[in-house]
């Protein structure tokens, strides 16, 4: 949502992709279906499910909540994929959010998409992150687009030693102000540099991490 504020770009008029239907992917359709998004296509590990006029998410979810897997799903108007066929959809976001090492030098240049939301931890592989960059694909790095599960664990942590404990919509809310605030200064210091966010965000998290280490010295 931020990145499309960026871009000058209407949320609900994307097209999206979503590798993945787990605890990430499942929650992230779920979200950019309430928004008005068109899901074009998602899979799971068993194969995906592709419609260009967009997906009933809702139905997808009870399929997925009941126990049974997107090859045995027949959807009519709908085209079942396998998982290669997924990452050649044109699309305006691809989100992958299973596995590691999704998108790689073997089908980077089949990529069709103008943002790529990393879901999952390290989806794309360096020398891919550097062909995409050369495209003019914006990649959001998973360093900081899904921070929120730490970030949720650090206030975890606030309300065990304070033995308080903050209501869910509170837990949103710190988490949605953390979220936003270290992508504008990604995307700061990424216009600035005139380099990619994925380095951007290296940058601020090694100065972090060093500033502090300057600070507090070393310690047990």
């Amino acid at each position: 949502m931020a990145a499309c504020q960026k871009l000058d770009i209407e949320l609900k008029s994307q097209k999206i992709v979503i590798q993945g239907f787990g605890k990430v992917g499942s929650v992230i359709a779920r979200i950019l279906d309430e928004h008005g998004c068109k899901i074009i296509a998602v899979s799971d590990r068993s194969g995906g499910i592709h419609n260009e006029r967009g997906l009933d998410i809702i139905k997808l979810l009870e399929w997925k909540n009941s126990g049974q897997s997107f090859s045995d799903l027949q959807i009519k108007g709908s085209k079942n994929i396998s998982l290669s066929e997924l990452f050649e959809i044109k699309c305006d976001v691809m989100i992958p959010c299973a596995i590691e090492n999704q998108i790689t030098s073997k089908n980077v240049d089949k990529i069709n998409c103008k943002i790529i939301l990393e879901g999952a931890n390290g989806p794309v592989t360096s020398k891919a992150d550097a062909v995409l960059n050369k495209k003019k694909i914006l990649v959001i790095p998973d360093i900081l687009a899904n921070g929120g599960a730490v970030c949720v664990s650090y206030f975890e942590y606030i309300q065990d030693i304070r033995a308080y404990f903050w209501k869910l919509d509170r837990v949103y809310r710190e988490m949605k102000t953390i979220l936003l605030e270290a992508f504008d200064k990604v995307w700061e210091l990424s216009k600035e540099k005139n380099i990619s966010l994925r380095n951007a965000a290296y940058m601020i998290a090694i100065y972090r991490v060093s500033r502090t280490h300057e600070l507090r010295g070393l310690f047990p």
